[in-house]
């Protein structure tokens, strides 16, 4: 009955009855009671057998029976101890196991808290400690909780015990544990997480319901662990501090992607804008100067003033025209594509004083696109004619369209001089600028422009477009046209 008593008041406590008594004072109890039931027993079968009636045999047997209990106390001792250590503290481990154990968890962890988590509370389990903590140092050096576990869970989160700040006046720490003792507070134990020759953390072990903190044992096996789960927390570090590098950079793109969507619809715009600011002024030109100077023509005619006079104003006149004509070509928006083109080619080709043959190869059959990408298409062509004929130096050009399968065509191909286009991608000089702006066109309508050229080899410039699908009244009524015909 005194027995179990005892067990009660020790394993629940009762008036803190563990921080009173020492637990090694339990431990010297319980090896006492070890060779109080060796004694015991050997009286008893003293008793039993009359041992001591015996004479010499008796006392031979007794001596056997002494050094028996003398070989078996240090078991005895050991499964006492055992049994002091899981019925009172409630701390008894196997070394083996548990190591393995917790090695096994750690390697399942994907992240820094994830194995803050599983450390704490599986050394607080395991040691019976009142808290544990997994402290490591940020990129700014600053000491950070990662996760705390405390004996009585609560909701929400788990502050830091108040002797956690003697852990940044520490002297450089080693690979040995160390004792923090702070006036006011229980002490703890700081085990460091040393990996490359550098502190990356710290477990910050509370004490024992008795107010001890872990014995030599116990920190001989906190010491395994950090050394163990230290490249693992190195690792994680590196691949937080790349998540957030990773972070940055698809931050950084992203609003890089943004500036180039905003960067190509300005452009389009500005494109908009520029075809809008031709037409008009080629309206203006027609109409306005162009009309006057017609009617002074008139004038001198009616008048009979001089020929040379009469001659001037036609060549102003023819001027006026052509100007109007190259800011917005009229058959662009009255005929079409293909006649444009034809044009185009006639207008480089005087310009060029018949040094530089082009020729043109334009399907019969009219192809009709949408009026934004017929004027794209004719800009491409005329800045590349107007390159192969000012800066290649070609003597033959050759401008074709045509519609490939499912696409429209434009080729502008030249016997020049040729250049390295990714060299050339990478500068913003004229006429540079001038390839930059028929991409841009090209992909403002949905068309793909591709330019091959090498050194003395020529220039090609390809402008692929997705023909337009033709409705099924076109199509019946080109159909019956054909049976007709």
């Amino acid at each position: 009955m005194p027995i179990s008593f005892a067990v009660a008041f020790m394993r629940y406590q009762v008036m803190g009855i563990r921080r009173l008594v020492h637990r090694s004072a339990i431990y010297a109890l319980s090896w006492a009671a070890v060779l109080g039931v060796i004694g015991l027993f050997i009286q008893m079968v003293d008793r039993l057998t009359g041992l001591a009636q015996w004479g010499a045999a008796g006392v031979v047997a007794i001596v056997l029976g002494v050094a028996a209990g003398v070989v078996a106390f240090p078991h005895l001792e050991r499964v006492a101890k055992q049994l002091v250590d899981r019925l009172l503290y409630q701390d008894f481990y196997d070394y083996e196991e548990a190591m393995q154990r917790l090695l096994r968890e750690v390697a399942q962890c994907h992240s820094l808290r994830e194995l803050g988590a599983t450390i704490t509370g599986r050394l607080r389990h395991l040691l019976n400690l009142d808290y544990a903590a997994f402290l490591v140092f940020s990129r700014a050096s600053a000491l950070e909780a990662v996760a705390v576990s405390y004996r009585h869970d609560t909701s929400g989160p788990q502050p830091l015990p108040e002797i956690w700040s003697a852990l940044v006046s520490l002297p450089e720490a080693g690979p040995g544990t160390q004792v923090l003792r702070r006036e006011g507070t229980e002490p703890a134990l700081a085990v460091p997480l040393l990996a490359t020759g550098r502190v990356l953390g710290w477990l910050l072990l509370g004490p024992k319901p008795t107010g001890e903190l872990p014995p030599a044992s116990d920190q001989q096996f906190l010491q395994a662990v950090a050394t163990a789960v230290a490249p693992t927390v190195e690792n994680l570090l590196l691949l937080d501090e790349l998540a957030e590098k990773v972070a940055a950079l698809e931050e950084t793109t992203s609003l890089l992607e943004r500036s180039r969507e905003e960067l190509r619809l300005l452009n389009q715009r500005l494109v908009e804008a520029q075809e809008q600011e031709r037409t008009r002024l080629a309206h203006d030109l027609h109409d306005g100067p162009l009309q006057r100077v017609l009617m002074l023509i008139r004038e001198c005619d009616t008048a009979g003033q001089g020929e040379g006079f009469r001659q001037r104003l036609k060549q102003l006149a023819a001027e006026l025209r052509s100007v109007s004509t190259r800011l917005r070509p009229p058959m662009l928006d009255d005929l079409g594509l293909g006649p444009a083109l034809e044009w185009l080619a006639g207008e480089v080709s005087a310009l060029s004083g018949g040094g530089t043959r082009i020729s043109v190869r334009i399907p019969d059959e009219e192809i009709r696109l949408a009026p934004e990408a017929e004027t794209a298409l004719f800009r491409i062509a005329q800045e590349a004619l107007n390159n192969a004929l000012k800066h290649a130096q070609a003597q033959n050009i050759h401008l074709s369209l045509a519609q490939e399968g499912e696409e429209v065509v434009l080729k502008v191909e030249d016997n020049g001089q040729g250049f390295d286009p990714q060299r050339v991608s990478s500068q913003l000089t004229d006429p540079h600028l001038g390839l930059l702006g028929m991409k841009e066109r090209a992909r403002a309508v949905g068309a793909e422009l591709t330019i091959a050229s090498r050194p003395g080899e020529g220039t090609t410039v390809r402008v692929a477009l997705p023909a337009p699908h033709r409705s099924t009244t076109e199509t019946e009524g080109s159909l019956s046209d054909a049976k007709r015909g």
